[in-house]
């Protein structure tokens, strides 16, 4: 009977990586654990986190309300939040610009952590690579993988993917994400961060 297909696992992504360097796969990550192993386990982790920071339709939340502190009316930010977007008061009944300082939220117009109103921000949260779908996670092991590749071997490197395989896999993972998400070319995240940069471009909504 064939073995059940799923999403490739962190250890399943480790030991690709491993075997592109040309060493033996491991069956734990578990401390202690070889150096070349907590080297790709750091790869994975940075390139997960810089992939997931550029904020996509699977790790966004849109419109979480969130109310000052009673003592502090200070508003401080999940841990998991790499960033936030689409910044506005729940009124509506001044004007906002925010953003982040020391892990709170920071009122860039009146100089202050302190608020007096509840306020909507669209969250992006870093996930575990388990609960990422399948078109990120396999963008994240080519690109880890080619980082460990090339930061190990250096110019003897004779990496099982190349230049181009990492861009197709973005490529598809950009194409998945606006699948989900219904987006057209002005509704793309890039189209949609680039209004966002624009003047009074915060208020937009994603």
């Amino acid at each position: 009977m064939p073995t059940p297909v799923s999403p490739t696992t962190e250890i399943q992504a480790v030991n690709t990586m491993l075997e592109m360097i040309g060493e033996a796969p491991v069956s734990t990550l578990v401390p202690p654990v070889a150096q070349s192993v907590a080297v790709a386990q750091r790869i994975l982790g940075t390139v997960s986190r810089e992939v997931q920071a550029r904020g996509w339709n699977f790790n966004t939340d849109l419109d979480v309300i969130f109310s000052p502190a009673a003592i502090t009316n200070e508003i401080a930010l999940p841990s998991d939040v790499v960033r936030f977007t689409n910044f506005r008061s729940r009124s509506g009944s001044r004007r906002i610009n925010l953003t982040e300082r020391n892990r709170k939220v920071y009122d860039r117009i009146n100089n202050t952590f302190e608020f007096t109103e509840d306020i909507r921000l669209d969250l992006t949260h870093l996930l575990d690579i388990t609960e990422l779908p399948e078109p990120a996670r396999y963008y994240i092991l080519i690109r880890a993988g080619r980082q460990l590749a090339e930061r190990l071997l250096g110019e003897q490197t004779s990496a099982v993917w190349s230049s181009r395989d990492e861009l197709d896999a973005k490529r598809d993972l950009e194409n998945w994400d606006g699948d989900v998400a219904g987006y057209n070319y002005l509704g793309s995240p890039d189209m949609i961060r680039f209004f966002q940069r624009a003047p009074g471009g915060g208020s937009r909504r994603r």
